[in-house]
This record gives C-alpha cells, structure tokens and sequence, in this order.
C-alpha cells in the first residue's frame, strides 16, 4: 500500500541520515585526536598560522597569499 511504500522510504531515509551522523562523528573525532593537538604544537613553536577560510575561493586565496607574504 501507499502508506507501507511511504513508511518504508522513511525508514530508510533515518537509516542512511543516522550512517552520515556516524561517518561525520568519526571525522569530528579523528579531527579532535590527531589534528587539533597539532595546533599547540605549532603555536609553541610561533609557527602556527591560520585563516578563517570563509568567503569566496578569490577572497580565501587572497588570505592565503597576504599571510604567506607577511612571514
């Protein structure tokens, strides 16, 4: 029927949403454990730069270049 067709498309809609929650908490966790330490690390070191990285590909590529050029 209709409304089995439709709770069965649902059903498998939370499934595949709940799989990219799962692959997303795996990133966010691989970030926290392996790359975010490597922040202070740098910082220690006054070698530690960083950029917003928000805004258009120019205008990033811009920030890139206007810090690269201020070391």
């Amino acid at each position: 029927s209709q409304t089995q067709s439709t709770l069965q498309k649902t059903q498998v809609e939370k499934e595949e949403l709940q799989a990219q929650m799962t692959r997303i908490e795996a990133r966010v966790e691989e970030y926290n454990n392996k790359t975010a330490p490597l922040i202070n690390y740098y910082k220690a070191q006054n070698k530690f730069h960083s950029i917003t990285g928000v805004g258009t590909v120019t205008e990033i590529s811009e920030q890139l270049i206007a810090l690269l050029d201020s070391l």
